[in-house]
């Protein structure tokens, strides 16, 4: 994802609601989850550019093709960094864990990895206007399930983070008129 589709979605207040602790440190994972696609398209912009290519083309969704290019994925790669800077391991780890199967997570933090996987899928799809962008990767059905999220609340939260969209790229680019296309249903 290039640096200027980089999207803030706050899940902060659904966070609260379902009474997930810290969901300030949540919120900095949130925020941070996608500097491993900052990092790779910063360092490496061709062999980015090939990979989000690829993941279009085939319609599989970017982490997939990263995992099997590269052996690892952004959330690797933006963990990697994390750690590096120091960070918390509480807000690490959901990064380097919100692409991967929930039901391999052996970890303390597994509500807090499915609160980020669903915000990360949201935020995807909101972004998301045609088959010729990034595919929006699927919600892994535990961390729905963790979240008590049905099908309807999918809808309200695509349609609340499809608003939000509007009214950020309203505040930035005042002059420019955001009436964003209808969104495909992704998920």
């Amino acid at each position: 994802m290039s640096p200027q589709r980089v999207l803030r979605c706050d899940c902060s207040s659904r966070v609260k609601e379902k009474r997930v602790g810290a969901h300030e440190r949540l919120f900095v994972s949130g925020l941070l989850h996608d500097t491993g696609h900052l990092l790779l398209a910063y360092r490496s912009p061709e062999r980015f550019e090939a990979i989000r290519n690829k993941a279009i083309e085939s319609s599989t969704p970017i982490h997939i093709i990263e995992k099997e290019g590269l052996g690892f994925d952004y959330a690797d790669l933006g963990a990697a960094l994390l750690a590096n800077w120091k960070l918390p391991e509480a807000i690490v780890t959901p990064v380097s864990l919100h692409t991967k199967a929930l039901i391999t997570v052996e970890s303390d933090l597994l509500r807090e990895t499915s609160v980020l996987h669903v915000g990360a899928v949201i935020c995807r799809a909101a972004v998301w206007r045609s088959e010729a962008d990034e595919p929006v990767p699927e919600f892994d059905p535990l961390a729905l399930q963790l979240n008590d999220i049905d099908s309807e609340s999918t809808e309200e939260l695509m349609n609340e983070a499809d608003n939000n969209v509007i009214e950020a790229m309203t505040l930035l680019l005042p002059k420019s008129a955001h009436k964003s296309p209808p969104r495909k249903s992704a998920a």
